[in-house]
């Protein structure tokens, strides 16, 4: 295990197709903008996992995005070298923007569900995030590109150990370009 103060790195890369742009589809339920198959893979110092599954892009009046994911997800551990870990994940992401008075706010966040992968000895895990900001580029005349609010994130069953939980509130700047 790294010693504290040890630097780690840690990325995602999501790539995802659209079924309504791959197939040219100009017809879908009121409630549904897209489907898509969609992939992830997430690498760390010490673990790695592939996710690969389908995507829905809900249409829920006045929210920028409501997306489910449905993944399988197939980790493997430095712990485990010899062993791979197989489990679905549900994904929600949610984009939100809104004004109260003259400010702009932008509601966000994502949830991760991931059930137990027991030949990994991980337990179900659920890793949610949601980020309330407020509009300072208005400040600027530059609104919806800087924004600065808090983030609060929650994990129960961290990395899969049961009763390891965590949570965190952190200052938030987005800067969207």
């Amino acid at each position: 295990m790294p010693e504290r103060g040890d630097h780690q790195f840690y990325g995602e890369f999501s790539p995802s197709l659209s079924w309504k742009k791959l197939f040219s589809l100009s017809a879908m339920p009121v409630w549904l903008k897209d489907v898509s198959f969609t992939a992830t893979w997430e690498k760390g110092e010490h673990a790695e996992a592939k996710l690969i599954g389908l995507g829905m892009d809900l249409n829920v009046p006045d929210w920028r995005l409501l997306k489910l994911a449905l993944y399988q997800r197939y980790s493997q551990s430095d712990f485990y070298p010899d062993e791979q870990g197989s489990a679905p994940q549900l994904t929600v992401v949610w984009v939100r923007n809104f004004s109260a008075g003259r400010v702009n706010w932008l509601f966000e966040g994502f949830m991760d569900y991931a059930w137990a992968e027991s030949t990994l000895g991980r337990s179900d895990r659920m890793l949610i995030q949601p980020r309330l900001m407020f509009d300072v580029g208005t400040w600027w005349e530059q609104p919806r590109q800087w924004w600065l609010g808090v983030e609060h994130s929650v994990w129960y069953n961290k990395y899969g150990v049961k009763g390891i939980d965590e949570s965190v509130t952190q200052a938030a700047i987005k800067w969207q370009f």
